[in-house]
């Protein structure tokens, strides 16, 4: 019987060869019917199993030797070899782990707590891209037309002084003066270039104040183009301040480092600059319209001005040589400054001594049947001889020169544009507009200079053409 164990055990391992063989052959004929792809897919998910059963296993073996020999003292040094070589037989033997399996590890080990975490990142997954979520700046200049998004939206109180403490001038000193004077631009309480040079001028001197003498000329660009530059953020500058900056920048390098007193002597040139260039232009201007209206004129008003309403003064004041002057007042949405215009003519008791009629923008055709002489102002003068205004001075010089009416602009020297424009299209400003509409509200337009019959300025009363750009 001992003898014969040899050959059972032979005769067993022998139909355990053929049983393989048998269960092998089945196999090797499904694989022949199966793509490559199915085939290394396969494979692979051997391996994984194969990987994690062996990992499994040295994991159990730790975990029972740990146990047994907690007692036993051993050589550091021998555990920290078998301690690398372990790590470095489980870094080669580990399994690599496939997002399905990272995401159901990561539900495991979550706390309970974290489910409103999970929550929210699957929200934030289902919530469209940045880009495509609605944004309220965007979505103002999405409305406009094409042709002019390029126009930067006005700003308000919050973005102005949030961008105070903003990046972009943490590092620099913002004066009071320029924080208010932007606030101001920005919700249209100084309007015309007259009115926001003046602004300018007041802020700069007392930003000038701010500067010790012997440092102004090293000092100054530093501290003024920050200031300067959350000033244009509210609002494009007019022709006039940027030609009072020019000349300031003039000044400055003029002034030198070792002048004395420099900064009165660049606050003496701010304020004769001021009273030459605004006030004396103001009157003469002023003289000038008034020697151009007789007495039972009509005057038609678009848009006026402080410097109108001056002129309106000289005329009412002198009752006795023009005492049946007329006027009428044109308005237009959403500014509504005729209306403004009014309440200044009231508080002043003009209405009593001169008739003021009050109409819309879209009257004026049957209105100028009455008329006399349009009166406008205008923001700049190009130098191909265009007149920046208002937006609908070019409607209304169209309709006054197909009914044979004069009309004369107000509109000061230093205010002739070195720039050729030919549409109001490249320059131009937006107003604001209520959060219910979407209108595209552009401040200004283009008037061809054949329309304009006369040019009003300090220097006389000259064409279109005849105004000489300024020197700097």
């Amino acid at each position: 019987e001992l003898k014969m164990l040899p050959t059972d055990s032979k005769q067993r391992s022998g139909k355990e060869k053929q049983q393989k063989e048998k269960q092998s052959l089945p196999a090797s004929s499904a694989q022949e019917g199966k793509s490559a792809a199915q085939l290394r897919a396969e494979r692979r998910e051997l391996q994984e199993r194969q990987r994690a059963a062996k990992l499994q296993k040295q994991q159990e073996q730790k975990q029972a030797g740990g146990g047994k020999g907690g007692s036993k003292t051993s050589n550091p040094s021998n555990k920290a070899e078998a301690g690398s070589k372990k790590s470095a037989e489980q870094k080669q033997s580990a399994p690599i782990p496939t997002s399905a399996d990272k995401k159901a590890q990561s539900s495991k080990l979550a706390p309970p707590g974290d489910t409103h975490q999970q929550q929210q990142a699957a929200n934030k997954k289902k919530s469209p891209p940045p880009q495509q979520q609605q944004q309220p700046a965007d979505s103002s200049v999405k409305s406009l037309p094409s042709f002019f998004r390029h126009l930067k939206p006005p700003m308000d109180a919050e973005q102005i002084t949030s961008s105070v403490y903003n990046e972009q001038f943490a590092q620099s000193q913002i004066e009071a003066a320029f924080v208010q004077l932007s606030l101001m631009v920005a919700h249209e309480q100084l309007q015309g270039p007259a009115a926001r040079c003046l602004g300018l001028a007041r802020a700069l001197r007392q930003l000038l104040c701010t500067v010790p003498v012997q440092d102004l000329p090293r000092l100054i660009k530093p501290k003024l183009d920050p200031n300067m530059r959350l000033l244009r953020s509210a609002k494009p500058p007019t022709v006039l301040e940027s030609y009072l900056e020019q000349r300031l920048a003039n000044w400055v390098q003029s002034a030198g480092s070792s002048a004395e007193n420099s900064d009165h002597w660049l606050v003496d040139r701010m304020n004769e600059f001021v009273i030459e260039q605004i006030e004396k232009a103001r009157v003469t201007m002023r003289a000038s319209l008034k020697s151009k209206i007789n007495n039972l004129d009509c005057i038609m008003l678009y848009k006026p001005s402080s410097l109108i309403f001056e002129c309106l003064e000289d005329i009412v004041s002198e009752g006795t040589k023009m005492p049946d002057v007329r006027i009428i007042l044109l308005d237009s949405p959403p500014s509504w400054e005729g209306q403004a215009f009014l309440r200044r003519l009231q508080g002043h008791r003009l209405l009593s001594k001169c008739p003021v009629r009050y109409a819309m923008l879209s009257a004026a055709p049957s209105l100028l049947s009455d008329t006399s002489k349009l009166v406008l102002e205008g923001q700049a003068l190009t130098a191909n001889g265009n007149v920046l205004a208002p937006v609908g001075t070019a409607y209304l010089a169209n309709v006054a020169w197909s009914h044979r009416i004069p009309c004369l602009v107000l509109c000061h020297a230093c205010q002739t544009w070195d720039q050729v424009l030919i549409d109001s299209v490249s320059y131009n400003e937006l107003g604001r507009v209520s959060s219910d509409s979407q209108l595209c509200n552009i401040q200004y337009d283009l008037t061809p200079g054949d329309l304009v019959t006369a040019l009003i300025t300090e220097r006389g009363v000259l064409p279109c053409t005849g105004s000489p750009v300024p020197s700097h």
